[in-house]
């Protein structure tokens, strides 16, 4: 658990530990998003899917998306994104698809290996990511940037009839651009150490 302890250090400023361990949760959740408290309800009279606050709100037919609901897209729609939080979205999608390629093995050591990659490859985080969204299925990051870059801001900040997501205290429109060009920047850059 050695590369664990080296990421999660206080001083590596690298990624908010418990922000990705709250997003884990939520994607791992047998509710698709709903989180720590509680199972997501569907409203029967608009369809969409909410927990008892009113978030992590899907709109019909997009709780597959849930996932970003919880990581990236909430973000982006809130207008609010550090370093850290990027970098724990990141890890967070990352690690859930792991787990699921792996199943049988032991999610500890599949976290230890991510992180062991991460801190010999400035790029595998990013890259791994990109690859999650590559709309070919063939996890190429190349595509899967692109898929980001067409769909991402549209997806974090549609209105919930357009299959897009909503969180809770929206940004402003401005907000949620910077937010979304600053992720994707940030992306890059990783792509490119």
């Amino acid at each position: 658990m050695q590369a664990i302890g080296q990421i999660h250090r206080a001083d590596a400023g690298t990624i908010d530990f418990i922000h990705m361990m709250g997003s884990m949760s939520c994607i791992l959740n047998a509710g698709a998003g709903a989180g720590l408290y509680e199972q997501l309800t569907q409203d029967p009279e608009t369809g969409y899917s909410h927990d008892k606050n009113g978030h992590l709100k899907v709109a019909p037919g997009n709780a597959n998306r849930a996932p970003e609901a919880a990581t990236w897209g909430g973000d982006i729609a809130s207008g609010k994104m550090g370093s850290a939080d990027m970098n724990a979205d990141m890890d967070a999608i990352n690690l859930n698809d792991l787990i699921k390629r792996n199943p049988g093995r032991n999610p500890m050591e599949l976290m230890n290996q991510y992180y062991q990659n991460v801190a010999k490859d400035p790029s595998y985080r990013a890259d791994q990511f990109c690859q999650h969204y590559d709309p070919d299925g063939t996890r190429d990051p190349d595509k899967g940037y692109q898929w980001l870059q067409d769909n991402g801001y549209h997806l974090s900040t549609a209105p919930l009839g357009d299959k897009g997501l909503a969180v809770l205290n929206q940004a402003t429109p401005s907000k949620q651009s910077d937010a979304f060009d600053q992720f994707m920047d940030s992306i890059d850059q990783q792509r490119h150490q």
